[in-house]
């Protein structure tokens, strides 16, 4: 018997079925491996005294950090036993006070007499207060004002020591004065003075010249002594040549002995 033409390759609506294609994938391409890192022997030095020292530091900080839990633990202790005693005391302070009230009872005069003691003692601890937090405050202002004082006298005695054979250091030890309290104080007039008594030597200011001359030039631009034991135009050119002087005196050179570029 013959198939129906809507029975050959479909269902019964004559569909056809097509089957799925899996799409194609792109292989990843593979990492190319990484090359070694070489380092060079100061290089590994180097690292491995980087990593020293900020193991030291490290070490440093926890230490630090332990030091500074166990100081706050201590303020915190001490703090709480400073406040427990002060509630000790307001307790006993209140029952004494009780016990001289009940002690003048009936006696209105006496009882008048006792508030008013009382009251006397708050006004006296009050007042102590507000002395010792304007001591407190007083002295942290004086502290400031000390810090700016030894500052200014720091940079004065630098300033001096550039003129003076004297360093900054020892004229400032004789600028200072320490009271009995152990506050140090500075005499500006008196460094000055002194300083002026003891002035550079020529020798002392040719080393800070040519220490200046050195540290303001860059290497091969020559300098005051750059010139010296040259004496005649070959020695300007083989100065010149090395780096040792610079165009504007080889330039000089040339004219003082006539020579034409």
């Amino acid at each position: 018997m013959a198939k129906k033409k809507d029975e050959i390759g479909g269902d019964e609506k004559g569909e056809v079925t097509t089957p799925e294609v899996e799409p194609e994938t792109t292989p990843e391409p593979e990492p190319e491996p990484e090359e070694p890192i070489t380092l060079t022997p100061k290089e590994h030095q180097e690292l491995t005294k980087q990593a020293k020292a900020a193991t030291e530091l490290g070490r440093s900080l926890k230490t630090t950090l332990e030091a500074n839990t166990v100081l706050q633990r201590n303020f915190d202790a001490q703090s709480k036993q400073i406040n427990t005693l002060g509630e000790t005391l307001k307790s006993l302070k209140d029952k004494e006070r009780e016990r001289e009230l009940k002690s003048v009872e009936g006696q209105p005069d006496l009882v008048d007499a006792v508030r008013i003691k009382h009251q006397a003692e708050d006004e006296r601890e009050a007042a102590a207060r507000e002395r010792s937090e304007l001591d407190a405050d007083k002295a942290q202002h004086q502290a400031a004002i000390d810090k700016a004082l030894k500052t200014e006298a720091e940079n004065k005695a630098s300033e001096l020591a550039k003129t003076s054979g004297l360093t900054a250091d020892l004229i400032l030890q004789i600028g200072s004065d320490t009271a009995e309290d152990g506050r140090v104080t500075y005499n500006l007039k008196r460094m000055e003075d002194i300083a002026k008594t003891v002035p550079k030597s020529e020798e002392e200011e040719g080393e800070e010249e040519e220490i200046k001359g050195q540290t303001t030039r860059a290497p091969g631009l020559g300098s005051r002594s750059a010139t010296r034991g040259l004496n005649t135009m070959e020695d300007y050119d083989k100065a010149y040549n090395e780096g040792r002087i610079t165009t504007e005196e080889y330039a000089k050179a040339r004219e003082r002995f006539g020579v034409a570029y």
